[in-house]
């Protein structure tokens, strides 16, 4: 998504996105963030090996 969409075209957007399954602007970052912090807690030995893999497909 464009930074320098508005508030209201970014509302749209996330809307349109829910309808058809996908995650939403919000529930987006918020999955972002859990990843990151998901990815800074990792055991080490694990990050040896290339990390936590995610795959972010949306919801089942």
């Amino acid at each position: 998504m464009s930074r320098n969409w508005t508030e209201e075209e970014l509302a749209a957007a996330s809307e349109a996105m829910e309808k058809m399954g996908y995650p939403g602007y919000e529930e987006f970052c918020k999955d972002l963030r859990q990843m990151e912090t998901d990815r800074k807690n990792a055991d080490p030995d694990t990050q040896k090996q290339g990390g936590i893999l995610h795959e972010y497909y949306g919801k089942d």
